[in-house]
């Protein structure tokens, strides 16, 4: 046996891992990943709800924006300030709300933008939104069914309920189904007469 310069003998140690060691190495590493690995997936799940909640909202604000311009154009036009959009979406003579199509018509180059349509919801549910996605530039949502448009997950419905003559409570509901739970949002304004008359 080798001696050292003090003349005590000494052993060679076994070089490596033993099983029990290797079995205690392992089991720290997977108590120490499993909360980031969860973690992470929690972080996923969380970003996808927060895109879809973020995409609901964007497409509450827009119809809300719709119904506004269509009462500023009524009045700058003369029109009564309610045309348009009280008749078909609320005021007692539909209670299914209706559906805000912003990109139907054919594009004004004039005014740089479509007229869009205000329809009649039809039963308890408005259709489902379609989507247009293009690399250039963002997605568009409306009710065409035809490629390349696809099919969301998003239905839009807008009520209005007229509060006294100058006066209309606007509510958009948006609806989707996030891992098979359902989801809804709703945005609320009231708008005015501006003229007062």
């Amino acid at each position: 046996m080798p001696e050292n310069m003090n003349g005590h003998t000494f052993h060679h140690l076994q070089k490596g891992f033993t099983l029990v060691e290797m079995l205690v190495a392992v089991s720290i590493l997977v108590t120490a990943l499993l909360p980031a690995l969860f973690l992470a997936t929690r972080g996923i799940t969380t970003s996808v709800y927060s895109k879809n909640a973020i995409t609901a909202k964007f497409l509450a604000e827009e119809a809300m924006e719709f119904v506004r311009n269509r009462r500023d154009s009524n009045l700058l036009s003369g029109a009564e300030w309610t045309d348009g959009f009280l008749p078909p979406c609320g005021g007692g003579v539909n209670a299914n709300g209706c559906k805000i199509n912003i990109f139907a018509g054919s594009y004004s180059i004039t005014t740089g933008s479509f007229p869009g349509a205000i329809e009649e919801c039809i039963g308890t549910d408005c259709d489902l939104l379609y989507y247009l996605s293009s690399p250039v530039s963002e997605s568009k949502y409306g009710y065409h069914q035809s490629p390349p448009w696809q099919p969301s997950i998003f239905r839009r419905r807008v009520r209005v309920e007229q509060v006294t003559g100058n006066e209309v409570a606007v509510t958009v509901t948006m609806t989707w189904m996030d891992k098979d739970l359902p989801k809804k949002l709703e945005v609320k304004e009231t708008l005015f007469n501006l003229t007062g008359s």
